[in-house]
């Protein structure tokens, strides 16, 4: 883990300095316990890392002097995890670990098997931080996407190629070179109406040889995909 790294939503690559409070605040001068005179980076999630001189720290405030910028390019072809509402810390799992593996969009959507219909404001301000945490963790420099659908039609891109597990599908196919979104249903699977939604505008194909459970299947497709896309 990049422990010297924070995450600064607002920081644009114009700016020779910056600020930092909040969270970041915390966790930089009462965790790390950083001082004047300390280096540390700062990444916005949209590509910029700068790297800072600490000048002063306040009560809730850090003044930070930008020293060098790198800004990193975003993928061509990006992958999107399409995922069911899961358990609460099946759900989690997933994203934190999806987000470490390299998913560029992360959408979420109610399934007929799902045990909720929809995510509290508060549920989605944790799966938020876990994304944010899991991205400087990770040393990636984009931040994922996270997009809450209220149906799995509207999930389902109108352009790009879709799959969606399926235990009767065929084998894992060659990746093609085009955006990718990937369908993972609930802990149930999905219905057989849901499956022929998804066959519309998606194929399906089936993971692995064995039975994977939803978060499981989440980190298994998303480490084949945006490792074989990056090759």
């Amino acid at each position: 883990m990049p422990q010297n790294r924070y995450f600064l939503r607002e920081f644009e690559p114009t700016q020779s300095s910056l600020t930092i409070t909040d969270e970041e605040f915390h966790h930089l001068a009462h965790v790390m316990r950083k001082k004047v005179g300390d280096s540390i980076e700062v990444t916005n999630g949209r590509g910029a890392l700068a790297e800072c001189t600490i000048q002063e720290l306040g009560k809730d405030k850090a003044y930070c002097k930008v020293s060098t910028l790198t800004q990193g390019k975003k993928n061509s072809f990006p992958v999107t995890l399409a995922l069911a509402f899961l358990r609460k810390e099946h759900l989690e799992f997933a994203l934190e670990k999806s987000t470490e593996l390299g998913v560029d969009t992360i959408m979420l959507f109610p399934a007929a098997r799902s045990e909720k219909n929809e995510l509290s404001a508060h549920a989605i301000e944790r799966l938020e931080g876990i994304i944010i945490s899991a991205t400087k963790q990770s040393g990636r420099l984009f931040l994922p996407e996270l997009f809450i659908k209220k149906s799995l039609s509207d999930a389902i891109p109108s352009s790009g190629c879709a799959f969606f597990g399926d235990l009767d599908g065929e084998p894992l196919p060659a990746i093609p070179k085009s955006p990718i979104t990937i369908f993972i249903g609930p802990e149930g699977g999905f219905t057989r109406e849901e499956k022929n939604k998804l066959e519309e505008k998606c194929r399906g194909i089936r993971f692995h040889e064995n039975i994977l459970r939803a978060e499981t299947a989440a980190i298994a497709v998303t480490t084949l995909f945006t490792t074989q896309k990056r090759l």
